[in-house]
């Protein structure tokens, strides 16, 4: 993600998928559709975390405009 963008989106897909966290941190994670069987989602990520989300879902999370943000997301289209 580009330095200087302040808030990013991760669009939902028609499979799961994870978001593995590189470099930098991110706060204020929300994912939607939320699960009510979920586990606490949380509300920042850094370097080392991964996220699951499921088919259907969406990530968006604000970012530090003065550091680096690295993450992949792996996912398999069915």
């Amino acid at each position: 993600i580009p330095t200087g963008v302040k808030e990013y989106s991760l669009r939902e897909v028609e499979s799961a998928s994870i978001v593995l966290i590189v470099e930098g941190m991110a706060r204020n994670v929300r994912v939607s559709p939320s699960v009510p069987e979920a586990s606490a989602a949380a509300s920042q990520v850094q370097r080392g975390s991964v996220i699951f989300l499921g088919a259907g879902q969406n990530m968006s999370f604000e970012l530090d405009d003065t550091s680096k943000f690295l993450a992949f997301r792996a996912l398999c289209i069915i």
